[in-house]
């Protein structure tokens, strides 16, 4: 499957399907773990308050 979805993308190479991210690299089972955790740490930074680089308004 191709997806920008991090956790759907974990879902399936969880079920040992293969999935591909839009600029055509491979999720691993070594690489989706480090994707999962960098997604939620920068969510949990998002829903405290923290710029995380966003145009200003």
């Amino acid at each position: 499957m191709i997806t920008a979805d991090i956790p759907l993308a974990a879902e399936v190479i969880e079920r040992k399907g293969h999935a591909l991210n839009p600029r055509g690299d491979f999720y691993t089972p070594e690489n989706i773990r480090q994707r999962l955790r960098m997604r939620n740490f920068m969510e949990e930074l998002r829903n405290s308050g923290v710029m995380t680089g966003a145009p200003p308004p």
